[in-house]
């Protein structure tokens, strides 16, 4: 959730995420009280059921200390997977997704971490076009 808040800063378009009005930051740390779109309550179980004051704290912690630190570069990690997990999670969501070509599992850079990505397929000439059609 840091990365994501981060994507504005990271780009050069705000010094923080709270300088971004269209962003999760405003709901995750008690700003937006009104319209809101996020379920707190649900990320905060997900998280452990955590309390709403730790998240907040250790949320703005992380957001600032990537600032400070200018620890914003892009990650291919987060970047180039379709998602990132526990082997269980990656392998139970590969079998809900639909309309991929190709998707691969396998271990991440962490420990006890696993990736889900598309396949990187060879451009022949064979191939089929962008719109799926033979050239």
């Amino acid at each position: 959730m840091v990365y994501i808040a981060l994507n504005m800063v990271r780009c050069g378009v705000v010094a923080h995420p709270r300088d971004w009005s269209w962003c999760g930051y405003h709901e995750l740390v008690g700003v937006r009280q009104r319209y809101r779109i996020l379920d707190v309550a649900r990320v905060l179980a997900l998280l452990g059921g955590v309390t709403v004051e730790d998240f907040r704290g250790h949320y703005e912690e992380m957001i600032n200390e990537r600032i400070a630190k200018d620890q914003m570069r892009r990650d291919p990690r987060w970047t180039e997977a379709v998602a990132v997990g526990s082997e269980g999670f990656v392998r139970g969501l590969a079998t809900r997704i639909k309309g991929r070509q190709k998707l691969e599992i396998g271990p991440g850079a962490g420990e006890g971490e696993w990736v889900l990505r598309e396949a990187v397929l060879p451009y022949t000439a064979d191939g089929p076009t962008e719109t799926g059609s033979k050239p």
